[in-house]
């Protein structure tokens, strides 16, 4: 769970939404799309490192 939190948080952190436009419903899917990959990669013990960007 950590790894697919931290997973997530390395890969979106610092995207912005800019109101309810049409690149928010992008954005939305990017995010969805990134979860099930966080996911992934931490069901196979990757993740990424607590002392990389934002994470730590």
């Amino acid at each position: 769970m950590r790894a697919s939190i931290q997973n997530t948080i390395g890969n979106v952190s610092g995207m912005v939404c800019d109101g309810a436009k049409a690149c928010c419903a992008m954005k939305v899917s990017t995010c969805a799309n990134v979860a099930v990959q966080s996911a992934l990669m931490a069901i196979n013990q990757q993740r990424i490192q607590s002392t990389d960007g934002f994470i730590q």
